[in-house]
């Protein structure tokens, strides 16, 4: 049974990290191969660690964006017995037979623009024809039902896991505290891309009333995170420059593989009120490192925080502002969220999800052979 893992997205995205987490845990428990669709440089190739094989380049066109490069892939794509597409968004190439990971269906029920909406229908035109579907939630799969009439008997949900190597309580970040200067400083951490569904602008207005209604004194504020658009970073800098927290607020756009659990780990307290989530990697990476986690209770987020994690309606800001004070002086509190919340994250391993997607792919190799 040979397997190819088709993937088009970076390790520093979300679906990238699922799709090269995955592919890591697979090749130890099956014959599989990484095929990457590289649309900066119009090359499909095989990725191992790191190490990259050709295997065919595509001649760049003058209108060449990239869902159209990834169309003219399909053709050079080698033979497999199985094609497991790693994102919706490559829903549309005609590979067969093709398993799919759904892993939200944002741009239909969430769009951050119109054109997303439009553009949906194509993206995702091909998941009524897969062989079957992985989603990551149960959430994600009432959306496919909803929204596509796909049979429940065709769905099967795998949750993410963790890398517990890396995400873990007691990763030194000594260095990180004095970068920053967050020496004696409360931390309230939110990692994001900063798009609308994300709510960064409710966390600042809830920092804002911490500040001032509550009156707490040495808290920061970071978020973390590339943005996706630029128009949502200009307005979260303009309502932080509007409500004078330049002081208290830090924005980094990037941060890496090797900091991320260094962050979790110097946090007090980790916000994610997210209006639509597929999963959510952050508060799970977040709880595995022993930091308190505050959510909405909208789509996904529900499943996987632990019964004590606290989950606020997205958007009642006073709500928010007040959980986040709870957190920060409750000791108690903290001290039981954070043993539950490293409890629960403990269920969740790449361990478990490779060999549950092995599990799908011998179930359509025996219907298809």
């Amino acid at each position: 049974m040979k397997i190819a893992l088709i993937n088009s997205s970076l390790i520093s995205t979300g679906s990238g990290r699922y799709a090269f987490s995955l592919y890591s845990a697979l090749r130890e428990r099956t014959k599989i191969d990484h095929v990457f669709l590289n649309y900066k440089d119009r090359k499909i190739e095989k990725i191992h660690n790191n190490y990259k094989q050709g295997i065919s380049e595509l001649v760049k066109l003058p209108i060449d964006f990239k869902y159209f490069f990834y169309l003219r892939t399909q053709k050079k794509i080698p033979k497999y017995d199985i094609y497991h597409i790693t994102t919706q968004n490559l829903s549309f190439l005609k590979l067969k037979p093709k398993i799919i990971t759904c892993l939200d269906i944002i741009h239909l029920v969430y769009p951050d623009k119109y054109y997303y909406f439009l553009l949906s229908k194509y993206l995702y035109s091909g998941l009524k024809d897969a062989e079957f579907i992985i989603t990551i939630s149960k959430s994600t799969k009432k959306d496919l039902m909803k929204y596509f009439s796909i049979p429940e008997k065709r769905i099967e949900v795998i949750y993410p896991g963790i890398d517990h190597k890396k995400f873990h309580p007691n990763v030194n970040s000594q260095k990180l505290i004095k970068k920053y200067n967050l020496s004696n400083q409360k931390i309230i951490l939110h990692i994001s891309s900063g798009t609308p569904r994300k709510n960064f602008l409710s966390i600042i207005k809830a920092f804002h009333i911490l500040k001032n209604k509550y009156n707490l004194k040495n808290i920061k504020l970071i978020k973390a995170g590339k943005y996706q658009y630029k128009r949502d970073r200009k307005k979260s800098l303009e309502l932080i420059k509007q409500l004078n927290l330049n002081k208290d607020i830090i924005i980094l756009d990037y941060i890496s593989d090797i900091d991320l659990p260094k962050f979790y780990n110097i946090s007090d307290v980790f916000v994610f009120p997210s209006f639509y989530e597929g999963f959510g990697l952050p508060p799970l990476e977040s709880m595995a490192c022993g930091c308190p986690v505050i959510t909405s209770n909208v789509s996904s987020l529900s499943e996987f925080v632990s019964d004590v994690e606290i989950m606020v309606n997205p958007l009642n800001i006073d709500e928010l502002a007040n959980k986040i004070y709870e957190v920060l002086t409750n000791y108690e509190l903290r001290k039981k969220m954070i043993k539950e919340g490293l409890k629960r994250a403990k269920f969740f391993t790449w361990e478990k999800t490779a060999e549950k997607t092995i599990q799908i792919y011998k179930k359509i190799y025996n219907l298809v052979k």
